[in-house]
């Protein structure tokens, strides 16, 4: 991985010969100002200083070997024991993790759109299971209507 070449927005994220280090990689990088308009995505507080773009193998990485495998067990009630297939894994998504997307209309017509967005519009969803643990609740936020 030392090889590929990722694009920082400011040289507050470098160590020294503009390396920047994930994790435990460092990687060679190349300061591109204008990616600190990436924070213009979202109306969110994003350090424009802390921005850092990865080519898609490097992401692929991150996510297939960085992201948290949980393992669980069901504990049957009458006999103190693991359940008969009751071992499952989950991964989970870092906390703070901010997607964002696209919403289209595959009609012509807008009111179905808008019902939708106006839903999800300053929302909280919840994805996934373990609501009773907390986990997988979402602020939704929709700008640019």
């Amino acid at each position: 991985m030392e090889g590929n070449k990722v694009f920082v927005s400011s040289d507050k994220v470098l160590v020294k010969d503009n390396t920047v280090v994930l994790e435990e990689f460092s990687f060679g990088a190349t300061i591109k100002k204008e990616i600190n308009t990436l924070k213009n995505l979202t109306s969110d507080k994003v350090d424009e200083n802390r921005i850092v773009v990865l080519p898609d193998d490097i992401f692929r990485f991150f996510v297939k070997n960085y992201t948290e495998v949980v393992a669980r067990i069901r504990i049957d009630q009458s006999t103190g024991t693991v359940e008969q297939g009751g071992l499952w894994y989950q991964e989970l998504t870092p906390t703070e993790t901010v997607y964002y997307g696209k919403i289209a209309s595959r009609t012509n017509s807008n009111e179905n759109l808008n019902t939708i967005l106006q839903f999800l519009k300053n929302n909280i969803l919840q994805f996934g299971g373990d609501e009773t643990l907390g986990r997988g609740f979402t602020y939704i936020k929709v700008e640019g209507i």
